[in-house]
């Protein structure tokens, strides 16, 4: 989704922002926020939707940092942290704290290395999101997740746990996730239809995250 361009302290954190943003070939944080549109992802509303309360500058933050991974051609959840750290990192304030001790850079390194390090980390874990689709819910299986709670989840979602034989709780089921413009089906939602087994949707997401990568090179 397009949006205006607007976050706390702007005129402080603008030149490091665009200079973190020039660094991977992205001119300003408005072709940033339409390169992960491009991706199908929305790091502004997932955000949003995670902790209501956060600022405008950390749902900017979250889109810097998605588009330099998806510039980078991150291939694994590890650099992506890495990548989205460097967003994160953009976003603090020349000379505060926050500057001085790379907060963003560290909360970025440390997710990579929990994924590198623990890549069991889902495993048995329970999960709870706003909105599960089949193409998520494979992930979820593979990853080892045992339980699931969700706002909203699609008939096909539910149908790939319940071959996996995990337990889901949710709120409302539809028969399909809606894409983003909210004139059809989601992508991954649609290209994981024929697959019968979370195994075989993950070549397929593959395939799909790589020519999203190939569209932003």
């Amino acid at each position: 989704m397009i949006r205006k361009v607007s976050y706390e302290s702007q005129e402080r954190r603008e030149a490091q922002v665009l200079a973190a943003l020039n660094a991977e070939g992205i001119k300003s944080v408005e072709e940033a926020n339409q390169i992960c549109d491009e991706a199908g992802v929305d790091p502004y509303l997932m955000c949003e939707e995670t902790q209501r309360i956060c600022f405008e500058n950390a749902k900017w933050a979250y889109v810097v940092g998605a588009a330099i991974a998806i510039k980078k051609g991150c291939k694994n959840a590890a650099d992506a942290a890495e990548a989205i750290g460097e967003g994160l990192q953009a976003f603090c304030i020349p000379g505060s704290v926050a500057d001085d001790r790379k907060v963003g850079i560290g909360h970025g390194n440390l997710a990579a290395r929990l994924l590198r390090e623990e890549p069991q980390l889902l495993d048995g874990a329970f999960v709870a999101d706003k909105v599960v689709g089949k193409g998520a819910a494979a992930l979820m299986i593979l990853g080892g997740v045992e339980e699931l709670f969700a706002d909203v989840v699609s008939r096909a979602a539910l149908d790939l746990f319940a071959a996996a034989g995990k337990a889901v709780a949710y709120t409302v089921a539809v028969p399909h996730i809606i894409n983003r413009a909210d004139d059809g089906i989601c992508p991954v939602e649609r290209l994981c239809a024929e697959a019968q087994t979370a195994g075989e949707c993950l070549p397929l997401i593959e395939g799909f995250i790589r020519k999203m990568q190939e569209r932003n090179e």
